[in-house]
């Protein structure tokens, strides 16, 4: 299996969720192509538990199929079977297919539902203001998603709490559904946004409780580390819940800065470059469809820069959007001379010396 380099360390902790051991990264060989690596399956490591709930989905796939016509079935437990064979039984449905399938058929649930309630018409406005990630996260409340789709959400998760937002979670998904003939994705950029959300909060509430439950097992006296290490991961996943539910700009407010500092005096590239420029790759791509560079187009930083708080605006209650940022303030690239070019590269190195020199004295003045 082929891999991005830069996109292991977010999948290495996802698996470890669910209870898969990958190799460390320094111990792949490296893949053709620049910047990936090669993963056998023979060295990842599966935990019985995992096991388990492998051969529990096969037998959901290869057993009888349940009542999949949402104006059919009777009992709550009948949504859940329906749900889960519907997940599990994908085959080769792309993923925008099965979130599309899944919402479709608990609206038409709830529908039927209501319209069988004493007032039909009162009982249907309690959906009337229901987006995508209402309607999924009405689907994840009836049963625990498979383990390729829990992995998808994980790994979101993990990035969202890497980058404290939800920018890369984002992308991740909004890559995910996109169409291949068109190259754009199924589903509108707010849409996108409420689905992933809901996905995440999937995520961060089910370790939520399984870790509350397992403080609830543990002998206070005697399982002191334990019981730390539970409330570590509930806060984590709290502070998750924060990031895509009131995100900070903050790394977008840097991005073009540090890119700026580009480079040390000899030409390498610093830290807070390296992070900014795979956050402005990974937004250049999703919305370009390739990678440029910013010193190709004049006004392309400035793009990528309000995709970004567009992005973060998604995120954000009506009370709490930035103002005057997104897609509004984005206009058509303007290519830059070789000149030009040049000139802001020389600038770039020029900007990163002069701030090495004064570090340096600050450091020989505090001495």
């Amino acid at each position: 299996m082929v891999l991005q380099s830069q996109a292991y360390p977010a999948l290495s902790a996802a698996a470890k969720d669910l209870n898969i051991e990958l190799p460390e990264l320094k111990a792949l060989p490296a893949g053709k192509e620049q910047g990936t690596v090669m993963l056998e399956s023979n060295k990842v490591k599966i935990s019985n538990e995992t096991k388990k709930k492998l051969q529990h989905e096969k037998q959901v796939r290869e057993g009888a199929k349940p009542e999949l016509d949402p104006e059919k079935i009777t009992s709550q437990e009948d949504v859940s079977k329906a749900l889960e064979y519907m997940f599990l039984s994908s085959g080769g449905k792309r993923l925008p297919a099965l979130l599309t399938e899944a919402i479709d058929f608990m609206k038409k649930f709830r529908m039927h539902e209501a319209s069988q309630a004493e007032n039909a018409e009162e009982a249907k406005t309690k959906f009337e203001n229901y987006n995508s990630g209402d309607w999924l996260d009405d689907v994840f409340s009836y049963f625990c998603p498979p383990i390729f789709f829990a992995g998808i959400g994980r790994g979101m998760a993990t990035v969202a709490a890497d980058k404290k937002n939800p920018v890369h979670s984002f992308i991740i998904l909004r890559d995910a559904i996109k169409d291949k003939e068109s190259g754009q994705p199924v589903l509108e950029d707010q849409e996108i946004a409420y689905c992933a959300r809901s996905i995440m909060k999937w995520v961060c509430n089910t370790n939520i409780e399984s870790n509350k439950k397992a403080i609830e097992n543990l002998d206070p006296k005697k399982n002191k580390t334990e019981i730390g290490q539970c409330e570590a991961q509930i806060q984590h996943y709290n502070d998750i819940l924060t990031y895509i539910t009131s995100p900070s700009a903050e790394e977008i407010d840097n991005l073009l800065d540090n890119i700026g500092s580009a480079f040390d005096e000899g030409g390498t590239l610093t830290k807070e470059c390296q992070e900014a420029n795979a956050t402005f790759s990974r937004i250049c791509k999703s919305y370009y469809g390739k990678t440029l560079s910013d010193a190709d187009y004049k006004n392309l930083g400035t793009n990528i820069q309000q995709y970004g708080y567009h992005i973060i605006n998604l995120f954000r209650s009506a009370g709490e959007k930035l103002m005057d940022c997104g897609l509004s303030n984005i206009s058509e690239l303007e290519p830059r001379s070789e000149e030009e070019r040049e000139a802001l590269i020389k600038e770039a190195r020029k900007k990163w010396a002069e701030r090495k020199a004064a570090e340096k004295q600050e450091e020989t003045k505090n001495a």
